[in-house]
């Protein structure tokens, strides 16, 4: 059995809502998993990469499936989509690839724990590890894919502006967030097991839920209307993608992605202090 396994069992188990012990037992997990970022900076991309080692392309095979999607829907919608005096396939190209960003750390994210039950049980390690070790996974296949958009960038003489550095803190606020994402739905997905299967069928409706392939201005329906203004996906890419293309972010998308990070951060932490005690039951 685990070191978390047989620690946990010989700690007093006070009354109360919220046990003491169990609150400083979680926050201490967390930041020892934090002061670790060697270890889960190299699992994640170990985690990453390791399914094309026997590939002679390598991780050009990662790139494949979002420059499929980009040309695809440039080729045979771009031409009803686009709007003149628009960049259509730099903001595409950057929609896919914050959105494959985002469904790789929510659908992956709810089997984090599933996945790595051997790990939680016979190695003495934080258990906020594993879903840093997801989150630095997902985020090495962002950076791999933010070629394709670069590649745009240079490819349609788009004009550099310093308004894109305000994607920089506003990308690493949601990859600083996925981890509790992630800690969050794996312990949902722990308990629950049929939940990453609902989570990766939503998350495929998502992608035509959201503004990736149209733009939210265009607001033309009421289902669009609702897409823009409260699907916090929408808002998450927005706050990246708007300073990229040279635009600044409305104070809806601050507004809407600010909620959102912070309500991922405080609602995975409190999932995470409340089911981490139950984690070797569950799996």
């Amino acid at each position: 059995m685990s070191e978390l396994a047989s620690f946990e069992r010989r700690q007093p188990d006070p009354s109360g809502p919220l046990r003491p012990n169990r609150l400083a037992r979680s926050m201490r997990d967390i930041a020892t998993a934090f002061s670790r970022p060697r270890l889960w900076v190299f699992l994640g991309w170990r985690d990453f990469t390791v399914s094309f080692d026997r590939s002679h392309a390598g991780l050009v095979w990662s790139l494949v499936q979002p420059a499929v999607w980009i040309s695809a829907v440039y080729i045979f919608l771009g031409p009803a989509l686009a709007d003149e005096g628009r960049n259509y396939l730099l903001y595409l190209s950057l929609g896919v690839a914050l959105f494959f960003y985002l469904s790789t750390v929510i659908a992956g994210g709810s089997s984090v724990f599933l996945k790595n039950k051997g790990i939680i049980q016979n190695v003495p390690m934080p258990l906020f590890v594993l879903p840093l070790r997801h989150a630095a996974s997902a985020a090495s296949q962002l950076a791999l894919h933010l070629l394709i958009p670069a590649c745009v960038f240079l490819a349609t003489s788009a004009t550099f502006s310093w308004t894109m550095l305000l994607a920089l803190p506003a990308l690493a606020l949601i990859v600083f967030s996925a981890a509790f994402v992630s800690a969050g739905m794996g312990l949902i997905g722990a308990r629950f097991g049929d939940f990453q299967f609902v989570v990766t069928a939503l998350m495929r409706v998502m992608m035509f839920v959201t503004p990736i392939f149209w733009y939210p201005q265009d607001r033309e329906g009421a289902v669009r209307a609702i897409a823009a203004t409260y699907n916090p996906l929408a808002h998450l890419i927005d706050i990246v993608r708007t300073p990229l293309m040279g635009e600044l972010p409305s104070l809806q998308n601050i507004v809407g992605a600010g909620l959102t990070i912070g309500l991922s951060i405080l609602v995975g932490g409190a999932i995470f202090v409340f089911g981490r005690r139950n984690i070797i039951r569950w799996i």
